[in-house]
């Protein structure tokens, strides 16, 4: 997402991650088939038999093909407007238990309906900072709340908040929260943190989370900040962002000019 000012974006790395309102995206995600080839398929399923020559003939169903059939299966269709209802539920709910976020919100000015609506848009909004931090810190919310506020903290000028931050990320008890904080200290980081980021990287009870931290890494730390990314390349864990991230920052340093600026 752009923007400006200084409000700087971490890019979500987890696969299919959606805004927790975005109906149509999730259910498209839940079904979306592989690609191969440049043409959608779906191998778990065989297209209609043919007739040919008195034998039947099985292929590969394409994406338009399984979406069609899905779309005459009444026990899917069922399912689906259960799984829609119970989604929607959700999302009452959530909204419900934010509503004191949103009044805080409303009485700086800051026009949301949710604090995802933060985590939407390039336009800088210093007036929420302080709210968000400090419902974040109250706590109570439903896990998909937390994370939505520590993923609206995801910006450069709540560097003055990282300490806290790191304090909320390595008590964080679900998964969506720990995320969402991950991205805030990610964003937020500058070269003072480095040695606090490396300790969060060495602390296993953070799990995957800690994905995030790399880029903060590479991005504050210089050259120390490169050696340790690279010598993650072969974690486990952290291995293939560390991989992307190094050939990418190589890449980049590649296509830099070596010279001074033309006149």
């Amino acid at each position: 997402m752009a923007s400006s000012g200084g409000w700087r974006w971490l890019p979500d790395l987890r696969d299919g991650w959606q805004p927790f309102a975005a109906f149509s995206d999730e259910k498209s995600a839940a079904t979306s088939p592989s690609r191969r080839g440049g043409e959608a398929r779906v191998h778990s399923m065989t297209r209609d038999k043919n007739k040919t020559g008195g034998k039947k003939k099985a292929g590969p169903v394409t994406a338009a093909e399984a979406i069609a059939q899905l779309a005459q299966d009444p026990e899917f269709q069922r399912a689906e407007a259960e799984r829609d209802a119970q989604l929607q539920a959700r999302v009452r709910k959530w909204r419900r238990t934010e509503e004191p976020i949103v009044e805080d919100l409303h009485r700086v000015g800051v026009d949301v309906e949710t604090a995802w609506d933060l985590v939407r848009t390039s336009e800088p909004y210093p007036a929420a900072l302080p709210i968000l931090m400090h419902h974040l810190e109250l706590g109570g919310y439903p896990d998909r709340v937390l994370e939505g506020m520590a993923r609206a903290l995801a910006v450069s000028p709540a560097h003055v908040y990282w300490e806290r931050l790191r304090d909320l990320y390595l008590r964080a008890e679900g998964r969506d929260e720990e995320e969402g904080l991950a991205a805030a200290l990610t964003a937020s980081a500058g070269s003072e943190h480095l040695d606090e980021l490396l300790a969060l990287l060495r602390d296993d009870s953070r799990g995957d989370s800690r994905i995030h931290l790399l880029e903060a890494v590479l991005r504050v730390g210089g050259k120390r900040g490169r050696e340790v990314v690279e010598s993650l390349r072969s974690d486990p864990l952290l291995g293939r962002e560390a991989s992307a991230l190094t050939r990418r920052s190589t890449a980049q340093g590649a296509a830099a000019p070596a010279g001074g600026v033309a006149g």
